[in-house]
């Protein structure tokens, strides 16, 4: 069944467990593939607006400022590296250029829980092409209450296996992230995502400008490939063309356990085959969207929706602006959770 329109929903009757699919029209447009979830106050948008701000323009510390707070000050990708393998509090002095013509020329820093401070500069040139390794990214995992910010990472190319980002395999733990500017070409197998892999256990992303091309199988996303325990996403500006075949998403490929995206703008071009949306491809377990900004075309097979695949009935679903284009949506099947 190919869909062209452009248009957008509001859903009915999901107190009642009514299922939103079948022919969609300019009235009654589909918010997920399969939706079971309470959603209000959801509309179409004609326009910009200022969800999803972009990343804020800083004034660097000086090198004296940096070391009266208490960081290592560095100005060179040997030094980047050696600082933050020994999990020092760092704070990056001048943009680094690595070679882009090198297979391998940056090697991710397996675990992270310090501090980052880019501090405006920017690091361009990163190649990883681990295709055999998990956790790869700028970092393999940040974890217990780290904080990355202000960094600009450009013409960035990762390729993994595993839990796979363009700045982190994996944040957890009540890490944070705020105020970074990535741009990204990022592959791997599952859990993929522009920023990071995975995000979960309270680790929260906020006010980043994504700008990736993400490839990968199962859990993909422009942002995050999954989001689970409280994971938050907030004020993040997205812009990606995303490919997958299962729980692919603009925003994250699969989201559950509370984790929540508020006040994101997504710019998406999502394409995979089952569980497939603009935001996000499968939410549930008291995942919630809220007050997010969505310009999708999305393609997919089964389970397709503007904004997402699938949604349970422990889903929050509000105040969304949305201008979505399902490309092609084949006839769903009934799933199994629901039978």
């Amino acid at each position: 069944m190919q869909i062209s329109s452009i248009s957008m929903f509001k859903v009915q009757n999901t107190q009642q467990n009514t299922a939103v699919r079948g022919e969609r029209t300019q009235q009654y447009i589909q918010n997920a593939g399969d939706t079971f979830c309470k959603s209000t106050n959801n509309v179409a948008f004609k326009g910009d607006d200022n969800i999803g701000l972009l990343p804020q323009k800083i004034t660097p510390l000086t090198r004296k400022e940096a070391v009266k707070q208490g960081y290592t000050c560095v100005s060179t990708a040997e030094e980047l590296q050696k600082a933050l393998n020994i999990n020092e509090k760092v704070c990056l002095m001048k943009d680094i250029k690595l070679n882009p013509n090198s297979e391998n020329n940056w090697n991710p820093i397996a675990e992270f829980s310090n501090e980052f401070n880019g501090n405006g500069f920017a690091i361009t040139g990163v190649r990883i092409n681990q295709p055999n390794k998990d956790y790869v990214g700028l970092f393999g995992k940040l974890e217990f209450s780290t904080n990355v910010g202000n960094l600009i990472l450009t013409d960035a190319k990762i390729a993994g296996r595993d839990k796979v980002g363009g700045l982190a395999g994996e944040i957890f733990n009540f890490a944070r992230v705020v105020n970074n500017h990535i741009e990204a070409d990022v592959t791997g197998k599952d859990w993929v995502g522009g920023l990071a892999g995975e995000i979960f256990n309270h680790a929260k992303a906020v006010n980043n400008h994504i700008e990736a091309d993400v490839t990968g199988k199962e859990y993909v996303g422009g942002l995050t490939g999954f989001m689970c325990d409280s994971a938050a996403t907030e004020n993040n500006h997205i812009e990606a063309f995303v490919t997958g075949e299962q729980d692919v998403g603009g925003l994250a490929g699969f989201m559950c356990d509370s984790a929540s995206a508020v006040n994101n703008h997504i710019e998406a071009d999502v394409t995979g085959k089952h569980w497939v949306g603009g935001l996000a491809g499968f939410m549930c377990d008291s995942a919630s969207a809220v007050n997010n900004h969505i310009e999708a075309d999305v393609t997919g097979k089964e389970y397709v929706g503007g904004l997402a695949g699938w949604l349970d009935n422990y889903t929050k679903i509000e105040n969304n602006r949305c201008l979505l284009k399902i490309k092609q949506v084949a006839e769903q099947p009934h799933h199994p959770e629901t039978a």
